[in-house]
């Protein structure tokens, strides 16, 4: 019989309530946690921060050593047995290295640090690869209120990078029928849900199993994770697809960072016009406030041209509009 829980809802809140003290329950790195999600109590001194995507905010840690405080832990942390990635099964289940690696929940961890506790409660995760570990550190970031326009964009567009590695079939041009495919990608993902929206809140993991005929595409499958429509996770990974590396570099101390439709303009500019915002930025003493600004910085440089103009709206058009457009200048071209 199979006791592996549908759920890891279900498995999260069996667990809560039950005395952080209950140091016994802590689980050995040789145990089976595979059919057993459950959270333990464990050593706050043996679970190390390991190769995150962020640094941790200083004033989010305050808000929840008074939320906790007063409170307690409202969510686990997540982590994993801090062992070796075995090449051959593509999870850490090598060599033991000793205690725990943090999968997600690193500011509740520091405030658990701030507030001296001995212990706290953990959900164990063994089974998951590598890109699933740092998918599911994503989403929850990506709950993260104080995170900027820029911010977002760049961690959608980490999470579509990270979603079509787990899951080939949703590439552009992908294989969605391969029997060989569906029978290789039977692992299971763990996903924060939108009740995650404050590390003060409780937070809700779902676990899903792969869909058997067809993954989700990347877009569904991140409208159900996260609180944002297809078009705002659409526009998000263009602007951090299409803007210069370097030129992100610059914009993300500066308001413009908040400012997604600033972003999401530069996004459609040609690569030459974005270095010349890039000089700018370098060359001011003070952050540009707006793209306007930084825009119109140069009172005597000339109007734009047709050609500018025409050069904009290509690049702002999407690949069905251009297409129609080469389709127009042919068809002008024969008559």
């Amino acid at each position: 019989m199979n006791n592996k829980p549908s759920s890891l809802t279900g498995a999260v809140r069996q667990s809560r309530g039950r005395a952080v003290s209950n140091a016994s329950a802590t689980p050995s790195p040789s145990e089976d946690l595979s059919y057993q999600r459950q959270t333990y109590p464990i050593e706050v001194e043996d679970i190390a921060i390991i190769d995150r995507f962020r640094s941790i905010d200083e004033t989010t840690v305050k808000q929840l050593v008074l939320s906790m405080k007063a409170s307690g832990l409202q969510s686990p942390v997540l982590v994993r047995h801090n062992r070796e990635l075995n090449p051959e099964s593509g999870v850490y289940d090598g060599p033991d290295l000793g205690g725990f690696a943090l999968v997600a929940g690193a500011h509740r961890l520091a405030a658990a640090r701030e507030l001296k506790w001995p212990r706290i409660e953990a959900l164990v995760l063994d089974e998951f690869t590598p890109d699933e570990i740092r998918l599911i550190e994503l989403d929850e970031n990506l709950m993260r209120a104080e995170l900027t326009a820029l911010d977002r964009a760049r961690s959608l567009e980490r999470r579509k990078e990270l979603y079509e590695r787990i899951h080939p079939d949703t590439r552009h041009g992908g294989d969605r029928r391969s029997q060989a495919y569906l029978d290789s990608t039977n692992p299971q993902t763990l996903r924060l849900g939108p009740d995650a929206a404050a590390e003060t809140n409780p937070q809700t993991l779902r676990h899903d199993l792969h869909d058997q005929s067809r993954s989700p595409s990347f877009v569904d499958d991140t409208t159900h994770s996260t609180p944002w429509s297809a078009r705002t996770i659409q526009r998000a990974v263009r602007i951090a697809a299409n803007i210069l590396p370097e030129l992100q570099d610059a914009l993300a101390d500066t308001p413009i960072a908040q400012r997604e439709g600033d972003l999401y303009r530069l996004s459609g500019m040609p690569e030459a016009d974005q270095r010349q915002v890039l000089a700018s930025i370098r060359e001011s003493d003070t952050p540009p406030q707006r793209l306007s600004t930084v825009l119109n910085s140069d009172p005597g440089a000339a109007p734009p041209t047709k050609l500018d103009r025409m050069k904009r709206l290509w690049s702002n058009a999407s690949a069905d509009e251009q297409d129609q457009f080469l389709s127009w200048i042919d068809q002008n071209n024969s008559d």
